[in-house]
C-alpha cells in the first residue's frame, strides 16, 4: 500500500506540473498578444482611408462553411479588383450578372461603394456616394444626400452602420482575452480556442488576426472572418487590405461584408475644418436626440450643421416638414364648384325676369 501511495503522490505531482506549467505558458502567450493589440490600438492617432466596400446576401447559393472556405482559400485573394469581382460571382452569381447587364446609363449602380474615414482620436467623417457621417462634439450627423436631409442624433445613438477605425486596425477588444480557453501554437501561427466555443487565428509575429470563427452556443457557425494582404502604411501601421465577414445562418451562408483598402495614412495632420459638415438651402434639419423627432427646411445655408443642432436651431415645437404636392381636398372643391354653379343660376333667371 506504501508504494501506491508514492506511486499515486508522484503521478499527481506531475499532473499538477503539467497543469500549471500548461497555465503558465497560455498566461505568456495571452500577455504577448495583449501587448501587441493594444499597440496596435493606439498606433494610429489620426487615419485618413480610402477605401471600397460591398454589401450583398449569398444565400440562394446555400453555401456551407466548408464551401466558403474553398472559394475564399482557392482566389488567392489580392486588392487586384478582378480577383475581388470573382469572390461576389462566386458567393452570388445572380447578383454578378444582374449587375453586369444593368443600363449604367440610366442610373449607375457598382459592385462597389467607394468611401472615405478620417479620424483626428477624437473625431470622426466617413463620406461615401450617397451618405456621410459626421461624429463630433457628442453629436452623430447623418447626411442623406438623395434626399438633401442631415439627421441628428447623440453620439453612439445613430443606428444607420458605417466602417469605423476598429474595422481596419482588425484586432478584437482586449478583454476578449480572457475569454481564452487554450492557445495552440503553430509554425508561424497561434490559434486562440474560445471558452464559448470558435478560434482566432493569429500570426505568431505580429499576433494580428488572420481567421476567425465565432459559434453559438450550440456550436453552430455564426460568423467566419478572413484578414488578407496585410501591409505597412505611411505612418507605420499595418492593416489587412482585404478583409471578407461572411454571416451564417441554419449553417448557411447569409450574408457578405467586404472591404478593400485603396491607399491609407496615419498620424498625420487634419483640420478640425474636415469635420464641419454644412448644409444647402431647403435641406431637411431633423434632430432626433431625447427619442424625438423635429425637423424643418433651412431657409439659409448653414455653414455648420453641429453648431446648428447645439445652439437649438429646432424649436421644441418645430414638426413641420413639407411632404410633397398636397392631396386635392375634394370636400372644399364641390362647395366652391356649387357655389359657382348657384352664382350662374341666378344670374339666369335674373335675366329671364
Amino acid at each position: 500500500m506504501g508504494r501506491y501511495k508514492i506511486i499515486i503522490s508522484f503521478l499527481s505531482i506531475i499532473s499538477i506540473s503539467v497543469v500549471i506549467l500548461y497555465a503558465a505558458d497560455v498566461t505568456t502567450h495571452i500577455s504577448a498578444i495583449e501587448s501587441s493589440w493594444g499597440s496596435q490600438g493606439s498606433s494610429a492617432a489620426t487615419s485618413r482611408i480610402t477605401f471600397y466596400e460591398s454589401f450583398f446576401d449569398c444565400r440562394e447559393q446555400k453555401l456551407s462553411v466548408e464551401d466558403v472556405v474553398e472559394i475564399v482559400e482557392g482566389l488567392k485573394l489580392s486588392r487586384d479588383e478582378k480577383v475581388i469581382e470573382e469572390l461576389i460571382q462566386k458567393l452570388n452569381p445572380k447578383f454578378f450578372k444582374k449587375q453586369q447587364a444593368h443600363d449604367q446609363q440610366k442610373q449607375k449602380w457598382g459592385l462597389w461603394e467607394k468611401r472615405t474615414l478620417i479620424n483626428d482620436g477624437f473625431r470622426e467623417r466617413s463620406t461615401g456616394e450617397d451618405d456621410e457621417h459626421v461624429v463630433a462634439r457628442g453629436l452623430h450627423l447623418m447626411h442623406d444626400q438623395l434626399n438633401n436631409e442631415i439627421s441628428c442624433y447623440e453620439e453612439g445613438r445613430c443606428e444607420f452602420h458605417y466602417h469605423q477605425l476598429p474595422w481596419f486596425l482588425a484586432v478584437p477588444p482586449e478583454n476578449a482575452l480572457q475569454n481564452v480557453a487554450s492557445v495552440e501554437e503553430g509554425e508561424t501561427t497561434k490559434t486562440l480556442h474560445w471558452k464559448a466555443g470558435g478560434w482566432l487565428v493569429v500570426d505568431a509575429e505580429h499576433q494580428l488576426p488572420i481567421d476567425e470563427e465565432i459559434v453559438d452556443s450550440d456550436g453552430a457557425v455564426l460568423k467566419r472572418s478572413f484578414y488578407r494582404e496585410r501591409s505597412v502604411y505611411p505612418g507605420d501601421v499595418m492593416l489587412p487590405a482585404i478583409r471578407i465577414e461572411i454571416s451564417f445562418r441554419d449553417k448557411l451562408a447569409n450574408h457578405v461584408m467586404v472591404t478593400v483598402v485603396e491607399d491609407a495614412s496615419f498620424n498625420v495632420d487634419i483640420s478640425e475644418s474636415e469635420f464641419v459638415l454644412p448644409a444647402t438651402e431647403k435641406s431637411i434639419m431633423s434632430d432626433l436626440r431625447n427619442n424625438q423627432r423635429r425637423a424643418r427646411r433651412s431657409k439659409h445655408e448653414i455653414t455648420d450643421s453641429a453648431e446648428y443642432f447645439l445652439a437649438g436651431g429646432l424649436a421644441s415645437n418645430t414638426v413641420l416638414v413639407p411632404a410633397g404636392p398636397q392631396a386635392l381636398n375634394w370636400k372644399a372643391f364641390f362647395l366652391i364648384l356649387n357655389g359657382f354653379v348657384l352664382i350662374v343660376l341666378g344670374v339666369i333667371l335674373w335675366r329671364r325676369a
